[in-house]
C-alpha cells in the first residue's frame, strides 16, 4: 500500500509539474501575442497618421494647381480680351483711312 501511495504522489507530482509547465508556456504565449498585438496597434496607428499627412499634403497640391488653373484662365482671357480691342482698334484706324480717301 505504501508502494502505491509513493506510486500515486509521483504521479500527481509528474502530472503538476507537467501542468505547471503548460501554464507557463501558455503564459508566455499570451504575453507574447499580446506584444504582437499592440506593435500591430501601434504601426496601425502610424500608417493612419501617414496617410493623414499624405491627404492632407496632396490636398494642398490640388488646391495650388486649382489656383494656378485659375490664374492661367484669367491670363487667357486677359489676352483674348486684349487680342479682341487691338483687332476693333486696327479695324477703326483701316476704316478711318479709307474714310479719308486712302
Amino acid at each position: 500500500a505504501r508502494k502505491a501511495e509513493l506510486g500515486c504522489a509521483e504521479q500527481l507530482r509528474r502530472l503538476r509539474d507537467a501542468h505547471d509547465a503548460d501554464r507557463r508556456e501558455w503564459e508566455q504565449q499570451m504575453e507574447l501575442l499580446s506584444m504582437s498585438e499592440k506593435r500591430s496597434e501601434e504601426h496601425a496607428a502610424r500608417l493612419a497618421q501617414q496617410l493623414r499627412a499624405e491627404k492632407a499634403s496632396f490636398e494642398d497640391q490640388v488646391a495650388k494647381l486649382r489656383a494656378a488653373e485659375k490664374r492661367n484662365e484669367d491670363r487667357i482671357l486677359l489676352i483674348m480680351q486684349k487680342q479682341q480691342e487691338a483687332k476693333r482698334q486696327q479695324e477703326q484706324h483701316t476704316r478711318g483711312i479709307a474714310a479719308c480717301g486712302w
